[in-house]
């Protein structure tokens, strides 16, 4: 089947059903995800006991691999050669077992794994290698995973409540990875309790996602699926050619394709910044309740239940929002939110009554919280039009475009938008390590952090409100 600029394309949308089935994936993915980003740096660091600047060594060589693999999984998406499981899905079928054995491994220190039996060297060796398999196979998957959007659904509206489930699946994931070792922190007497307890738990987080990703790839199917199934595609049989083969130099090409992409160009750099500031007090946040805020640890998991409720309220919020103003300029006021309320907390540093401290904590943080939610449901369907807005342009330029060249996109946009996210973070690792190596528990340093993020931020959306993509 060939398209030319006279057609018109035929309408997919995904049903409810169908959109939670594709999100159990998300759910997979962001589990494990959620409990390397919000507790690993911190169980490393205060349970093992490894030096700050080991442990941003680690965290921030996974986010490297997790920056050069990105782009490369979604080339190589767009790339395969169809055959009867798609071009997306075999990625999930092969990163989430890997990606488990990774995660499983960041847990895994037995007594005698100790930095007095095996020395601190050691320890931050197996750290790095177990960083780095699970981000290289959480990379492998999640941009051929995201990449199915723009395919599975060619409707604005539908996008957005497809990417509404993923957010609240997203949310779900990030609640359950935080909220364990809250949990685990207020009732253990000990490290080594708690390291008994983190490596039960990882083992059957990493099941869990290997069910949840292998749901999604049993249960969703890709157009190019549907169009092998009806012959209007052939595949290829030849075993030993599993991808189309190209020159280098049109391997890289075709990676920086996207970034051609005006609106795309300005949307990576507004998430490079944005990404490398939030990082900051997402690794933070853990001490920044217990030293700052001054909640004892036995009580975080009561201070978090308090916060829960009003991230399915901004949940609600944004869903509607982002519909009725457009996906660019909600997530722009949703970004100057997170400005006002994160420089407000350098009041921290003027106050000294401990009840007063912790409800305006409370009150920064929820509503912090509540703003986030938006990142898990605006950028998808953000991106979604922005490879939309690619194909037209192609079929603009060529007159036509077979429907095996249409779906050769969207792996190469979210892969890009990966790589641009974890290059930030990786760098928010590397700039905090030394940070935190002179006082991890400075209340002074960890409060500025908060202030700094946001002028960053402030810097994300300069480039966030020049993207047109809700005028037209």
């Amino acid at each position: 089947m060939i398209l030319n600029n006279n057609d018109k394309i035929n309408e997919r949308i995904l049903s409810t059903s169908k959109s939670i089935l594709y999100s159990l994936a998300s759910f997979g993915l962001m589990l494990p995800v959620s409990l390397y980003n919000g507790f690993s740096y911190y169980f490393i660091i205060y349970i093992v006991g490894l030096r700050p600047i080991f442990a941003s060594i680690g965290n921030s060589l996974g986010l490297l691999f997790n920056a050069i693999i990105s782009p490369l999984a979604g080339f190589i998406s767009d790339r395969r050669t169809p055959s009867k499981f798609g071009r997306r899905k075999p990625h999930l079928l092969i990163g989430a077992p890997l990606m488990s054995i990774g995660f499983f491994f960041l847990w895994f220190w037995p007594p005698s794994l100790s930095i007095e039996n095996i020395g601190e060297l050691n320890i931050a060796i197996i750290y790095w290698i177990s960083s780095s398999i699970f981000c290289i196979f959480n990379s492998y998957a999640f941009p051929p995973y995201c990449s199915m959007l723009p395919e599975i659904s060619t409707n604005n509206e539908n996008r957005i409540k497809i990417a509404g489930i993923q957010g609240m699946a997203n949310l779900v994931g990030t609640i359950v990875g935080i909220i364990f070792p809250f949990i685990i922190k207020s009732f253990v007497q000990s490290n080594n309790e708690l390291i008994f307890w983190m490596i039960i738990i990882s083992f059957f987080i990493s099941l869990f996602s290997i069910g949840t990703i292998y749901t999604t790839a049993f249960t969703i199917h890709e157009p190019i699926e549907e169009l092998i199934k009806s012959e209007q595609i052939k595949i290829n049989r030849d075993k030993k050619k599993k991808f189309e083969i190209i020159s280098g130099k049109d391997l890289f090409n075709e990676i920086l394709q996207p970034l051609k992409n005006k609106n795309f160009q300005l949307f990576i750099k507004s998430n490079f910044f944005f990404n490398l500031g939030m990082r900051i007090p997402m690794i933070i946040l853990i001490p920044f309740l217990e030293i700052v805020i001054g909640v004892p640890s036995e009580e975080l998991i009561f201070f978090l239940l308090i916060i829960l409720p009003f991230a399915l309220v901004g949940f609600v919020l944004w869903t509607k929002v982002s519909t009725k103003y457009g996906l660019i300029k909600t997530l722009s006021y949703d970004y100057y939110i997170m400005i006002i309320f994160m420089s407000a907390s350098i009041i921290f540093l003027l106050i000294n009554n401990p009840v007063i401290k912790i409800i305006i904590g409370l009150i920064i943080i929820i509503i912090i919280i509540m703003a986030l939610i938006a990142i898990y449901i605006i950028p998808g369907p953000a991106i979604s039009k922005m490879v939309d807005e690619e194909i037209q342009k192609t079929i603009d330029l060529k007159g036509e475009l077979t429907e095996d060249e249409k779906y050769k996109s969207s792996g190469k946009f979210f892969g890009t938008n990966s790589f641009i996210l974890n290059l930030a973070q990786a760098i928010s690792f590397l700039i905090l390590g030394p940070i935190l190596e002179s006082n991890k528990e400075d209340p002074f340093l960890l409060t500025i952090c908060m202030p700094i993020t946001a002028i960053i931020v402030l810097i994300s959306v300069q480039f966030l409100k020049r993207i047109n993509i809700d005028k037209k």
